[in-house]
């Protein structure tokens, strides 16, 4: 029903869904909060702060292992961002460490939700820290893809022209095929450098092998 609700584009049952956001069944859980982060309603805020804190404490929990409180934190997050809740930002900040608990995703929607919390108002400190993400290119546990995409995507939303350097380079060597130089093209005008030219389609051949008919 949660699901049907975001498909027809039903903007009003916030209220609703956030009294699902515990719901003993982890498909409603999760549902609750993507509907929730579709249509950000500020009357919510408070439930959804307080959801998002609870999730962080639960992740740690042996006993709630098997429920998917990272998931829900990820749609929660991107609702905090969009509604620029200032009072999240140190449990984004937490998201930096590669060894977190919970799903990719959430990570991801961290570093998105910083940018917006700092759109238009670049903070050093934050931007190295995004830097650093940006680089983690060759460690034995390199940075994952999505991360880094989101850590570009967040620097634009912060207009931090002093992250030029980072941006170019990450336009000059990352991986097409990953979207990372997508998003560092994007990135480009957002930090005060000229749009670079169009990335060319991706084409990759397909084919080596074929089904042959049966024959008795």
């Amino acid at each position: 029903s949660l699901v049907l609700l975001g498909q027809l584009r039903a903007s009003t049952f916030s209220a609703q869904a956030v009294a699902l956001l515990n719901y003993p069944r982890n498909e409603v859980m999760v549902s609750a909060a993507w509907l929730i982060h579709l249509f950000p309603d500020v009357s919510v805020r408070t439930g959804v702060l307080e959801a998002a804190l609870d999730a962080e404490k639960w992740l740690y929990d042996p006993a709630e292992r098997a429920r998917e409180h990272g998931m829900k934190q990820a749609f929660l997050f991107e609702y905090l961002g969009i509604m620029r809740v200032k009072e999240i930002e140190e449990t984004l900040a937490k998201q930096f460490n590669k060894g977190v608990p919970g799903v990719l995703e959430r990570r991801v929607a961290s570093m998105w939700a910083l940018g917006l919390l700092y759109e238009n108002n670049p903070d050093p400190a934050l931007a190295a820290r995004l830097h650093d993400r940006i680089q983690d290119r060759n460690s034995p546990n390199p940075e994952r893809f999505p991360v880094r995409r989101a850590c570009l995507l967040a620097l634009g939303m912060m207009r931090s022209t002093a992250s030029q350097p980072i941006v170019q380079e990450s336009w000059e060597i990352d991986d097409v095929s990953e979207r990372l130089r997508g998003a560092a093209r994007w990135v480009h005008p957002l930090v005060g450098l000229a749009l670079p030219p169009a990335i060319a389609p991706i084409e990759q051949p397909m084919g080596g092998w074929r089904l042959n008919p049966y024959s008795d």
